[in-house]
């Protein structure tokens, strides 16, 4: 569920910027883009799997 959170926090900044900034700390470091895209990858590897389990 945290990492669903952290997604949910990147997205939502990116989608709907604020005047000062992307996220509070600042656009995401190399080190936060990793994660959130190892995130996604996992999420997206878990959904496929059940689709395929459903059709």
């Amino acid at each position: 569920m945290v990492d669903l959170e952290f997604l949910s926090g990147i997205y939502v900044e990116f989608r709907y910027p604020q005047d000062i900034g992307f996220l509070p700390h600042g656009e995401p470091g190399k080190e936060d883009a990793e994660k959130a895209l190892a995130i996604a990858r996992t999420v997206f590897a878990q959904v496929a799997s059940l689709l395929e389990g459903k059709c």
